[in-house]
C-alpha cells in the first residue's frame, strides 16, 4: 500500500478497479530502508536508469472519471460502487458516489445533461522520468498525447469554437502505446519500445523508436520512427487474412552494444486466446496459447522495415503442472522467452539533482532565504513547494482546453487569437484519496481494496488562509500571473485553474507527485516546449507569489 495501510491494500485502477501497482519504489539493501519514489493511481511499469541518470518507466495515464460508477448513475446500477468517508480503516460507507474531477465521462449523459462539457476520457501508456530521489517527476522531455498521440480528448467546452484537439506537426507517426521502453546504447538520444492495443496481445505489437529523448531536447523536437510495419501494431480479425506486411506482435525489444536488435517475437497476428482443452469435470485442463513468444534478432529490409529474423536459442521445453485454483493445469512444450537483458558493464550515470532557476533565486535572496533554509523547512514538515511563473500562458499546441487567459483583476493575460477571453483567479490542488469502494458483482459483499478520487487539497493546512469565496484548497494567482503552493508528498496530485467564483477554466490532464522538501518549479500552467499560445517563449518573471508566500511564512515564524 502507498502508505503501509493494510486496508487499503490492494490499490484499484482507475479504469476496472483491478489491482494495480502504487508506483515506483526504491529498496536500499544495506538498511532495509523502502521509499516510494512515486505514486501511481494506476500503475508505473518497466524502470531503468538511463545513460542521463532518469529513470525511465511506462505510466498507464488513465486520470478519468470512475467508469463503473458512471454506469451505475445512468441506470445500470450493478457495479455497486460507492464513496468512503476518509481514508481510515474505521471509514463509514456513504450513500455516495459523488465525483469532482475532472469533468464526467462521455457516456455519462446524466452528469453531462445542462453543461457545456464535452466529456472526458483518458487511457494511454506513455513514457515518463523521475530522478533516483523520486523528484521531477514528468513524462519524457515534457512529451505528451500532442505529439505522441495516445488519448483523443475532443474539446473540453462545447460552445468555444476556438478550442480544438491540435496536434503537434512534428511527428506524424502516432502512436497509442509505449510500452517496456529501453534506451539505445548505440545512440543514446534514441528509446525503442511497443506500439500495441491495450489488450489481447500481453503488451506486444509494434516496435517503434523515439529519436530526441535526450534532456537536451524538448517534444516539439522529438519524433516517433517505425521499426517493424504499422499493421503489427494491431490486431488480425479471426476469418480475416493479416496483410502480407504485418510479421507478427513483438515485445521486449532492446538494442544490443554491437548495434544487433533483438526481440521477443510471435507470428500470430490475432488475439491471443487459450485454444486447449478442460476436462467435463474441471478437474484438469490443458491450456494453447495462440502466442509463442522466442527471442530473434531482428534484420532490415530493403524498404527500411524491420522483421524478425534469427533465433538466439534451440528453445526450452519444460514439461508443468499445477492448480488455478483447483483445477490441475497441465502444459507440456516450449516456454515463452521474454524480457532479455546485455550483461554488460557501463559507466555509472550520474545521479540528477534538481535546483532552482536565477528568478527563483532572486526571489529567495531578495527575501532574505537561502535554498537550504527553505528545503530543510518543506522536508522536515513533509511538504512540497510547487511555483509557477505565469500561468495564462500554455504551450501552443494545447488548444483543447481555453488559452485566451487574463488573471482576475489585472492586466496579465496571453491570448493565442481573438477568440473568448477566460478571466482566471485561483489555482486549486486535489489530491488523490483512496476512498472508492466497490462491491463484488451484483452483491453487498465489498471487494478487497479501494480506488483513488480526487478530493480537494486537505491534508496541508500551511499556505496562506483563504478569501472569502475561494475554492477550498486553492490559492490566489498573483497579479503577475505565478502561483506558489505548498502540497502533500508521496500522494498524487492534480490542479486547476478556476475563476473567481471557483469554475474551473483550465485542468491539468496527469497525476504527479512529489518528495518532501522538493521545489518543483514550472514556467507555466502547461509546460512551454518552444512557444507559448501567443508565440512567446519561456517566462522569466520573477515569481510575485513566492515572494507573497515566503513573507507568509515569516510572518508566522515557519521560516
Amino acid at each position: 500500500p502507498r502508505n503501509g495501510l493494510s486496508h487499503l491494500y490492494p490499490q484499484l485502477d482507475e479504469y476496472e478497479e483491478a489491482p494495480s501497482v502504487t508506483g515506483l519504489w526504491s529498496l536500499k539493501p544495506s538498511t532495509g530502508n523502502l521509499l516510494m519514489l512515486t505514486h501511481a493511481p494506476s500503475g508505473d511499469f518497466s524502470p531503468f536508469v538511463d545513460s542521463f541518470g532518469r529513470v525511465i518507466f511506462t505510466r498507464w495515464d488513465h486520470l478519468q472519471q470512475d467508469q463503473q460508477a458512471a454506469a451505475d448513475r445512468n441506470g445500470t446500477p450493478h457495479y455497486g460502487t460507492f464513496n468512503y468517508s476518509s481514508e481510515s480503516a474505521a471509514a463509514t460507507v456513504l450513500n455516495t458516489r459523488k465525483e469532482i474531477f475532472p469533468e464526467p465521462l462521455g457516456f455519462d449523459t446524466l452528469s453531462l445533461a445542462g453543461t457545456n462539457l464535452g466529456g472526458h476520457s483518458f487511457n494511454h501508456f506513455f513514457p515518463w522520468q523521475v530522478n533516483e530521489d523520486g523528484s521531477e517527476l514528468e513524462t519524457v522531455n515534457h512529451i505528451g498525447r500532442h505529439e505522441l498521440g495516445g488519448s483523443y480528448v475532443d474539446a473540453v467546452f462545447t460552445d468555444d469554437p476556438s478550442l480544438t484537439y491540435l496536434v503537434n506537426s512534428f511527428n506524424h507517426n502516432k502512436i497509442s502505446n509505449f510500452f517496456q521502453v529501453k534506451q539505445d546504447p548505440t545512440n543514446p538520444n534514441a528509446y525503442i519500445g511497443i506500439n500495441a492495443p491495450e489488450f489481447g496481445t500481453h503488451a506486444s505489437g509494434q516496435i517503434v523508436r523515439l529519436q530526441n529523448g535526450a534532456p537536451s531536447h524538448n517534444a516539439d523536437q522529438m519524433g516517433i520512427d517505425y521499426i517493424t510495419d504499422k499493421s503489427t501494431s494491431s490486431i488480425t480479425s479471426d476469418g480475416a487474412t493479416p496483410v502480407p506486411e504485418n510479421s507478427g506482435h513483438y515485445r521486449d525489444p532492446m538494442v544490443l552494444s554491437d548495434g544487433t536488435a533483438i526481440a521477443a517475437h510471435t507470428f500470430e497476428t490475432r488475439q491471443d486466446r487459450n485454444e486447449g482443452t478442460t476436462t467435463p469435470d474441471y478437474a484438469d485442463a490443458y491450456p494453447q496459447s495462440r502466442y509463442a513468444f522466442r527471442l530473434r534478432t531482428l534484420k532490415k529490409q530493403a524498404n527500411g522495415v524491420w522483421t524478425a529474423d534469427q533465433l538466439l536459442t534451440p528453445g526450452i521445453s519444460k514439461d508443468i503442472r499445477y492448480y488455478s485454483p483447483d483445477t490441475l493445469t497441465h502444459y507440456s512444450g516450449e516456454l515463452w522467452e521474454l524480457q532479455p537483458v546485455e550483461v554488460k558493464a557501463r559507466p555509472k550515470p550520474a545521479r540528477r539533482v534538481s535546483g532552482l532557476q536565477a528568478p527563483e533565486l532572486q526571489v529567495l535572496q531578495e527575501e532574505g532565504v537561502t535554498e537550504a533554509e527553505l528545503r530543510q523547512y518543506l522536508k522536515s514538515n513533509g511538504l512540497a513547494l510547487a511555483v509557477m511563473r505565469n500561468v495564462t500562458q500554455r504551450d501552443h499546441s494545447d488548444q483543447q482546453q481555453p488559452f485566451n487567459l487574463s488573471v482576475e483583476g489585472t492586466a496579465t493575460q496571453t491570448v493565442g487569437n481573438n477568440g473568448k477571453l477566460y478571466t482566471i483567479a485561483h489555482f486549486q490542488a486535489f489530491q488523490a484519496d483512496q476512498i472508492r469502494g466497490i462491491r463484488s458483482y451484483d452483491s453487498a459483499t465489498i471487494r478487497p481494496g479501494r480506488r483513488v478520487l480526487a478530493q480537494t487539497l486537505h491534508s496541508v493546512t500551511a499556505n496562506p488562509p483563504l478569501e472569502p469565496g475561494a475554492p477550498k484548497g486553492s490559492v490566489k494567482i498573483a497579479g503577475d500571473g505565478s502561483v506558489a503552493m505548498l502540497l502533500p508528498t508521496r500522494r498524487a496530485l492534480s490542479w486547476q485553474l478556476t475563476d473567481a467564483q471557483g469554475n474551473f477554466v483550465v485542468r491539468e490532464r496527469n497525476w504527479l507527485s512529489l518528495q518532501p522538501g522538493e521545489i518543483r518549479t514550472c514556467p507555466a500552467c502547461h509546460g512551454i516546449n518552444s512557444s507559448d499560445q501567443g508565440g512567446q517563449s519561456t517566462p522569466t518573471n520573477k515569481p510575485e507569489a513566492l515572494r507573497q508566500l515566503l513573507n507568509y511564512l515569516q510572518g508566522n515564524g515557519s521560516l
